[in-house]
């Protein structure tokens, strides 16, 4: 999955279940710190409706929280 999702940028799992998640990795210095993940029942939307209608503004989102981290130095930690 993980090189399902280097490649895709995202993960669309679960659609066989009666609950569907979709996921994106959030990236601070190129690095993977999260992933933000929306999760609903699969009876109210399809796979291909998710990638429409969902994945845009989650990447975007999912962007702009890796730039906030950007240059975040927890204390005590060096740098």
């Amino acid at each position: 999955m993980l090189a399902k999702v280097q490649k895709e940028g995202h993960a669309l799992y679960g659609h066989e279940t009666r609950y569907s998640t979709c996921a994106v990795p959030i990236f601070s210095q190129r690095r993977s710190i999260a992933s933000l993940v929306m999760r609903f029942p699969t009876s109210a939307l399809r796979p291909a409706e998710i990638a429409k209608r969902f994945l845009p503004p989650l990447t975007d989102c999912a962007r702009e929280i890796g730039q906030a981290f950007d240059g975040y130095s927890p204390r005590g930690a060096e740098r």
